[in-house]
Formats: structure tokens, sequence, C-alpha cells
């Protein structure tokens, strides 16, 4: 068990700098930092550039193997009052724990609760779609106490977490 140990530190040790490069080279080829562009009062990070960079990470095809980058990473501001939306598809692609126990508001930014997990369903039907697609919402905890889902309708900018809150947690990684 000790040889194994060890070789799995000397990897650590020798992948480590060739990690760094190609989370490097995804954040050139994808031109991150985007700049986190916003509207409305509080100020609220736009939810298509949101899906828009997140979709174009989870799209993208070069090396990155072990990458992981935090919202402070992939979108850059210097507003300290920043809200960000908590879309479906960064319910999706982002890591489970980047949320858990944080604090969510109205696009108002009053506290409606803390998220607790991620919920998928199957959609099928309708007008438009012929073929099943899945939906990514969340429970949460109401102050009360109570758990409660949201959904099933788009989440877009409908709830927002405090940038201060997550700038500092992964919001995607190629382990997922």
């Amino acid at each position: 068990m000790k040889w194994f140990l060890t070789a799995a530190l000397l990897c650590n040790l020798n992948f480590g700098p060739l990690l760094a490069a190609q989370c490097e080279s995804l954040m050139n080829e994808l031109d991150l930092p985007v700049n986190a562009k916003t509207r409305g009062k509080p100020r609220i990070v736009r939810w298509e550039l949101v899906d828009k960079t997140m979709d174009s990470l989870d799209k993208f095809e070069g090396p990155s193997a072990g990458c992981e980058l935090t919202f402070g990473q992939i979108f850059k501001s210097e507003r300290k009052d920043l809200y960000f939306p908590l879309t479906n598809t960064l319910i999706r692609l982002a890591p489970e724990e980047a949320f858990n126990g944080l604090k969510f508001y109205t696009k108002d930014a009053v506290e409606q609760g803390t998220y607790e997990h991620r919920v998928t369903f199957t959609r099928t039907g309708g007008l438009y779609a012929r073929k099943s697609y899945e939906v990514y919402i969340f429970q949460y905890t109401t102050p009360s106490g109570r758990l409660m889902k949201v959904g099933p309708q788009l989440l877009l900018d409908n709830f927002v977490l405090k940038w201060e809150d997550i700038k500092d947690k992964v919001a995607y990684s190629t382990d997922e």
C-alpha cells in the first residue's frame, strides 16, 4: 500500500504543470474570463451570458482533463454588489457542491431559502418537442425549515446567488 501512495504522489507532482497548462489552454481558447455584463437593480449577470459560457465549456473539444475552474476564473467583475443567476444550465453543469448550503434570492434580492440539492426530471411531448429531455431544477429549505422545490419552469434569472458567495467555488470540472 505504501508504494501505491508514493506512486500516486509522484504522478501528481509530475502531471501538475501539465494539467495547469491544459486548463490555461482551455481558458485561452474560450477567452475566459468573460466580462460579466449585468442588467437591472440589483445588478444581475445576464442569464444568456451564463448559459452560453457554460455551454461552450461543456462542448469544448480540446485537452482539458482534470481542469477545475472557479466562477471567478470563468466570469470577471469588479462589482461587489453583484448577483449571479441560478439557471437550469448552471445547475446541470456545475458540481453539486458549488451550491450546497448557499442562500439564494429572488431577482428582487429577497432571501428565498438555502439550496439543498439538484433534482432531475424528464419532460416529454409538448407542441414543439417530440423527444423527451431532462430538466434540472433544485430543492431548497425555506427560512422556516420547509423543504421545497422550484420549477418546473425555466429558471433563467428568477433566482440568484450573491457573487461574493460563489466567486471562489468550482463552477466547472472536467472530472464531473
